[in-house]
C-alpha cells in the first residue's frame, strides 16, 4: 500500500480499536481500511502533523 496514495483517513474508534477508514486518490487502490488497537493510533496521531 502506497501511503502517497491515500487522500484522508477517518477514524472510527470501536472501543479498544480503531478502525481506519481509507480513501485513496483517484486511480489509486488499496484496502477501504485497516483496524489497529486504539492506544497503538492514539501514539500514532500525536505524532502526525495537524
Amino acid at each position: 500500500m502506497d501511503l502517497a496514495t491515500v487522500e484522508s483517513i477517518q477514524p472510527v474508534p470501536l472501543g479498544s480499536v480503531t478502525y481506519l477508514r481509507l480513501q485513496f486518490s483517484e486511480g489509486a487502490s488499496g484496502p477501504p481500511g485497516i483496524a489497529m488497537p486504539t492506544g497503538t493510533y492514539e501514539q500514532l496521531a500525536d505524532r502526525l502533523p495537524d
